[in-house]
């Protein structure tokens, strides 16, 4: 049992922090939800090294300086001090979640604090349980077999509290709704609402609409990647580093002649082996290897093509392409990308010119090298903001990027 919970913990941790190593910067939810998911790795592996010492040892107390602590109580604590905070962590990134709910609140999701908060408390109590009777059979007013007693007559009801908190908590996390089920739950056609009948507020209505675009036609981004071969690791060969090949940012609901769309896009391009011998050995000797995070727009958009979505896919048109590389040689594959879509569609319009799927700054993404996209909330974006927003709207006079050059994509 420890040995499971120390490897699904483990994993919810890495990728966590996968996603903490590939943005430049955390908003509130993310950090609360990356320390949470941290805290309840260390605490599974904190219970395994407990099982090995005190079955696999037979080791049922350490000695501080003549005294005794128990080792039951000891790593009791210490679990439960982990899982309190963890707890908490949680307990804060659910309320953020829920205070900015545009409309309603999900009552799954309302519940999954409730759930976390007793989660809290029995954590708590876990934490001041163990630590109590350590440092009572420290200071000797116990003896370790007496704190040993206590400690398991108290954790048998409160496991038993703690297991089905778990349970609870498993089944609020899979019944929570997605953001449609949740709009269709509560919008001003739903059955909850039918029996109401008086006028809906200008801005209700607004945030209704609000919603509704950006389940229907927030940008989808994917992308393709590799390993290359980026220099010597020393005695054990070459090292590797995922990059970046091909960029493809669907947008729902588009259509060429009333489509708009701004692109902002950085990268960290990687220098692999191939171009180090060449700018070491070849014409490009003088060739200074480009800074982290430059404006990778200009070297993924010529070579980028626009298509229509296939049918099974959805309704819309594709923007997909490789990263070109610098004077047709030298490698621009970035390890991670980043970039910000203001998107318009004639619908969205409707609500100001200014309006863009995501608010006016619009949605942004970051991609790792392994593919995997991350989508950005209140995240701080200061080197995203710095380069170029490229208009590639179809009626500016000269754009190519939005008129679709095949049926659909391959």
């Amino acid at each position: 049992m420890p040995l499971a919970a120390l490897l699904l913990n483990t994993l919810n941790a890495s990728n966590y922090l996968s996603q903490a190593a590939a943005v430049k910067g955390m908003d509130s939810q993310r950090v609360n939800d990356t320390v949470s998911a941290s805290l309840y790795a260390a605490a599974a592996l904190v219970a395994v090294i407990d099982n090995q010492v005190r079955q696999g040892l037979a080791k049922d107390r350490f000695n501080f300086f003549g005294s005794a602590a128990p080792t039951l109580t000891l790593f009791g604590g210490v679990i439960g001090g982990l899982s309190f905070s963890a707890a908490l962590n949680e307990y804060k990134s659910l309320q953020l979640q829920l205070e900015s709910s545009q409309t309603h609140i999900d009552p799954w999701l309302q519940m999954r604090k409730t759930v976390v908060t007793g989660q809290v408390a029995a954590y708590g109590a876990q934490a001041l349980l163990g630590f109590g009777q350590t440092a009572r059979a420290l200071a000797g007013l116990v003896e370790v077999e007496a704190a040993i007693m206590r400690y398991s007559l108290c954790m048998g009801p409160l496991n038993w509290v703690i297991a089905a908190l778990g349970v609870l908590y498993l089944i609020t996390w899979f019944f929570q709704q997605t953001p449609l089920q949740n709009f269709l739950n509560f919008c001003c056609w739903s059955k909850a609402r039918a029996g109401n009948l008086e006028p809906i507020a200008a801005k209700a209505q607004q945030d209704e609409l609000n919603q509704l675009y950006g389940i229907l036609y927030t940008p989808r981004v994917s992308a393709e990647s590799s390993s290359v071969m980026v220099g010597s690791s020393g005695p054990s060969g070459l090292a590797s580093q995922s990059v970046i090949n091909a960029l493809t940012i669907d947008l729902p609901g588009a259509e060429p002649g009333s489509v708009y769309l701004e692109l902002s896009l950085i990268g960290d391009p990687v220098d692999t082996q191939a171009s180090r011998d060449l700018i070491k050995n070849g014409p490009y000797s003088a060739y200074k290897p480009p800074r982290p995070w430059r404006d990778m727009a200009p070297h993924w958009l010529p070579g980028s093509t626009c298509c229509w979505i296939p049918d099974n896919e959805g309704q819309g048109l594709r923007l997909n392409g490789p990263f070109s590389s610098v004077q047709g040689v030298l490698s621009t594959l970035p390890s991670t990308i980043s970039l910000r879509l203001r998107y318009r569609t004639p619908f969205t319009a409707l609500l100001g010119a200014r309006n863009f799927i995501g608010g006016e700054r619009g949605v942004a993404f970051t991609v790792s090298g392994n593919g995997d996209v991350i989508a950005l909330r209140d995240d701080p974006t200061p080197e995203l903001d710095r380069v170029p927003s490229y208009p590639l709207d179809s009626e500016r006079s000269g754009s190519i990027y939005l008129q679709p050059k095949a049926k659909d994509c391959a």
